[in-house]
């Protein structure tokens, strides 16, 4: 069974999981697609250094999609298609293809691929797919676990998205409801320092290496979604032990306590995949959990962060990723 790998190549977070794909999997052929500057870092496509690669625009031509699959039996792709002619191009060259999809672009159509799969809770009774959770690449990361009980210095992952997705705004106004000095590290738009009330928000510049964006000695990562899905920056910060406090979505299934209730009636949105809940929380509340952390808290959050990562590591879920291949394959048209 030779397997193929349709990637984007760029230094942000889905460029970072199909990496991992390639690392861990090792296909025999990837195409990666070169976004371009569309606000996610710049392609790299040397990092994908296992059998033939080749690099294309965005989408993807009929000719590039015809050189992979004339180089392999099934291939993998993460979020959508890129070129949403690839499954019909498959099925007339007896290629299987698994999608990855993401609930937000993933709509039925006249062509299916052979495996459909979600890779979160959110959204899987709705669209009926069966969830594959995204492994941890936890060997990225040193161990971080909360040990020496400070508490001030927060990290938000600032990263611009649809609907306010990540909760910039809910942070913003939590700020001033914060009753002890902290500090907020950021990546993200914005003046480099400013003040809110007792806490100082400091914007870090934009980071080379994706694995390293978390800075040094923070406490806990804060990120009130508004909306569900993967959210690999939880999964890379549970790696480390950090302790997340976050709203209560699915965050790929992540573990945690530190959880802030969402208010009800959220505002339904059209996006490409359909109609979606995206919600609101409280900021009043959101200063709440954080103002009442404690060390015996962050400390248990800590160990079971690690636990959970453990479970979600490459080395437990690859097979599954096998197994979901060769049965792809074995289904493949003929």
């Amino acid at each position: 069974m030779r397997v193929g790998l349709i990637a984007r190549g760029d230094n942000g977070g889905l460029g970072a999981q199909t990496w991992e794909f390639h690392r861990h999997v090792r296909p025999d052929v990837t195409l990666v697609v070169d976004l371009g500057d569309a606000g996610r870092g710049r392609c790299e496509p040397s990092r994908f250094c296992h059998g033939t690669v080749r690099v294309c625009g965005n989408p993807p031509s009929e000719h590039d999609l015809g050189w992979l699959l004339g180089c392999c039996d099934v291939v993998w792709t993460a979020e959508g298609a890129y070129n949403e002619r690839l499954w019909a191009l498959a099925a007339d060259a007896g290629v299987a293809t698994v999608l990855h999809a993401n609930p937000e672009l993933w709509r039925p159509g006249p062509v299916a691929p052979s495996v459909t799969l979600t890779p979160t809770l959110w959204m899987a009774d709705r669209t009926g797919l069966p969830v594959l959770a995204v492994p941890v690449a936890a060997d990225r990361f040193g161990d971080r676990r909360y040990v020496r009980g400070g508490w001030g210095r927060f990290y938000f992952p600032a990263a611009p998205a649809f609907h306010d997705r990540h909760g910039s705004k809910i942070v913003e106004e939590a700020l001033p409801h914060i009753d002890r000095a902290a500090t907020v590290y950021s990546r993200g738009p914005g003046p480099e320092t400013w003040e809110a009330g007792r806490v100082t928000w400091r914007n870090l510049p934009p980071c080379e290496n994706y694995w390293h964006a978390i800075p040094a000695d923070i406490d806990v990562m804060i990120l009130p979604r508004r909306y569900g899905g993967l959210s690999l920056p939880v999964q890379e910060a549970l790696a480390q032990g950090i302790p997340v406090v976050m709203t209560d979505v699915e965050p790929n299934g992540a573990y945690t306590e530190l959880r802030v209730p969402l208010l009800a009636n959220p505002r339904m949105v059209r996006m490409k995949g359909g109609r979606f809940p995206v919600h609101d929380v409280d900021p009043a509340a959101l200063a709440r959990m954080l103002n009442s952390l404690n060390t015996a808290e962050l400390k248990r959050a800590s160990i079971l962060a690690l636990e959970w990562s453990e479970q979600h590591s490459w080395d437990r879920l690859l097979p599954c990723y096998i197994e979901t291949l060769e049965r792809a394959y074995q289904a493949r048209p003929r």
